[in-house]
C-alpha cells in the first residue's frame, strides 16, 4: 500500500463514518514504508468524507481520527 492509496479512499453512499474511519486505519496499518500524525490522518479521513458530511462539518479542525468519529 502507498499513500495514494489513502489519498484515493473516499466514503461509499452506504456506508457510515465509523466504517469508513476504520477502512482507513486498515489501510494505514499496511502502508509501512511512511508515518502520519494524527492531525495528517483526519486530514486524509476529512477529505474522503461524502460531500454533504465535508459540508456540515467544515467549520471544525479535526486533530486526530477518534475526533472525527
Amino acid at each position: 500500500m502507498k499513500l495514494t492509496d489513502l489519498v484515493r479512499m473516499r466514503q461509499r453512499n452506504d456506508e457510515s463514518i465509523e466504517s469508513f474511519v476504520q477502512k482507513l486505519r486498515d489501510v494505514k496499518n499496511k502502508c509501512y514504508s511512511f508515518v502520519l500524525d494524527d492531525q495528517q490522518l483526519a486530514d486524509l479521513a476529512f477529505q474522503g468524507l461524502l460531500p454533504h458530511l465535508k459540508d456540515k462539518y467544515a467549520s471544525q479542525e479535526f486533530e486526530s481520527l477518534s475526533h472525527l468519529v
